[in-house]
């Protein structure tokens, strides 16, 4: 990274010192003088451990680990092995973190996390004090994290310790959960923001191919490789070029396009993805962090187009296009991201996109089909990611040119 890049990475850390608010972590995979140079920053908590070593050197250092199991990434087991070597570390808590509607309606939110720990041989009062009082003393909220005088009455009763199964909720003191049965009328009486927030140019298939340098002939082209555990790294790839355009790519390659949605008026930019698993047609979703523009991988040009259309047409969600067909979608039209039916209606549309997806042999990692892609433009995540603008050599924060020189 340039010292001018780090220097404004410094300004931002200082200006949530200066406020006196927590400046929250995401350090996957950092470790030796980077890690103590990001502490020494003022950085301390971190949410994307992915080993064993990784968490006991973190834990170690004085960072607060959350324990994070979500359906994109699942680390209790990870984080339960590395407490096992630190059984006495106080500095860790628990945070959830991309959870599907369908995956929350069946295992639950926080309580999952509880459970999954226990599952994995942390002690049951110990993953509860995980998920609540340590939670509660990170950001200073002294009336909440435990049941006893002088805090406010905010608990659950569960079914078990073993299943975690959530039978009744009390907030400050109210009864709002009674069998599993809400007591109360939650919803807002505030409708839901109509505006279609997916501001696209008009394209067509041409945009949604790989232009080369090169009118005939060989090219070696830079490649994002997804890896096991979700982050990624850089390849290459050698590719014949006819008329100007790549339209062929080996089985464990993709096309991936990402075409700013806010209004940038912008043409995608298009690159190459290995190891998303998709075999066939294209899919294309809106959530895909932190731009949240639209992220469309594929096998061809034809259904990329499509299935970004059907998304424009809907305000955003997901879509899954296979030889010109829509096979599954899931409309999030609430900013691209959101939907107004409640979660017994939109957790089964998920269950059936996801289907679809798995059938057309979509995998990343241990991630859920639908958040399989969520991530390729979370460009804080090493080591290189996709955006609107190119590929990005994350470490560097610059732009990686798509054709090797």
């Amino acid at each position: 990274m340039s010292s001018s890049k780090a220097q404004e990475w410094l300004e931002l850390f200082k200006k949530g010192l200066d406020l006196q608010v927590l400046n929250e972590g995401h350090l996957p995979r950092v470790t030796g003088r980077d890690l103590h140079a990001y502490l020494a920053a003022g950085v301390n908590s971190d949410h994307e451990s992915r080993s064993v070593n990784e968490i006991i050197e973190k834990l170690r250092a004085g960072m607060l680990i959350y324990i994070r199991e979500s359906s994109v990434s699942q680390f209790a087991d990870i984080a339960a092995k590395a407490w096992q070597e630190l059984p006495y570390a106080a500095n860790i808590a628990m945070c959830t973190d991309d959870v599907e509607p369908n995956d929350m309606l069946h295992n639950g939110q926080m309580n999952r996390v509880v459970r999954r720990c226990i599952e994995e041989g942390i002690p049951a009062p110990l993953a509860i004090r995980f998920a609540s009082l340590n939670g509660a003393i990170r950001y200073g909220l002294r009336d909440r994290g435990a049941i006893t005088a002088g805090y406010l009455a905010d608990f659950s009763l569960v079914d078990s310790l073993e299943t975690m199964d959530v039978a009744d909720v009390f907030v400050q003191g109210k009864h709002m959960v009674k069998n599993k049965e809400i007591l109360v009328d939650i919803r807002s009486s505030i409708p839901p923001i109509g505006k279609n927030t997916v501001m696209i140019p008009s394209l067509t298939e041409q945009d949604f191919a790989v232009h080369a340098p090169v009118q005939h002939g060989m090219v070696t082209i830079h490649t994002m490789e997804m890896t096991e555990i979700g982050t990624t790294k850089l390849g290459t790839l050698q590719l014949e070029v006819t008329d100007g355009k790549i339209t062929e790519l080996p089985e464990d390659y993709v096309f991936a396009a990402v075409v700013g949605r806010h209004g940038q008026n912008r043409k995608p930019f298009v690159g190459i993805l290995k190891n998303a698993g998709l075999h066939a047609g294209a899919y294309a979703t809106t959530v895909a962090h932190d731009s949240h523009n639209l992220v469309v991988a594929g096998k061809n040009a034809r259904d990329m187009l499509l299935a970004a259309q059907n998304l424009k047409a809907s305000g955003g969600g997901l879509c899954i296009v296979q030889d010109g067909e829509k096979m599954a979608q899931v409309d999030l039209p609430i900013a691209g991201l959101m939907a107004a039916e409640p979660i017994e209606e939109l957790g089964p549309r998920v269950e059936t996109f996801n289907r679809v997806a798995r059938n057309l042999g979509v995998k990343v990692g241990r991630r859920s089909p639908s958040m399989a892609l969520s991530s390729l433009t979370l460009t804080v995540i090493p080591e290189v990611r996709i955006s609107d603008l190119g590929l990005v050599d994350v470490g560097k924060q610059e732009l990686i040119p798509l054709f090797q020189n």
